[in-house]
């Protein structure tokens, strides 16, 4: 298990959550680039870091073909602004 997906499980078992880790990559060529995809319940979580750039993707398991960047569900939802989920940084 690589460095960043070690991370990623820490962080989801200090808050009480358990998912199944599907599958992980990593580039030490391209800055360290890494990814690790879990099944949580009904929901693929897909955390990644590029260039020092953290994200998470939440896909339904029934459409593994649609992908939600967490930070449009916190506006969705709102729990953020839209200026606020801008302000943290370039998400291309």
């Amino acid at each position: 298990m690589y460095d960043f997906t070690k991370t990623v499980v820490a962080e989801l078992a200090s808050k009480g959550l358990e998912a199944e880790l599907l599958r992980e990559d990593y580039s030490s060529a391209h800055f360290g680039n890494s990814s690790a995809v879990f099944r949580f319940g009904s929901m693929f979580l897909k955390f990644s870091r590029d260039r020092s750039v953290e994200m998470l993707e939440i896909t339904p398991v029934s459409a593994p073909h649609r992908d939600y960047w967490f930070g449009d569900v916190e506006v969705a939802m709102g729990w953020m602004s839209a200026e606020s989920v801008a302000s943290m940084g370039n998400m291309e």
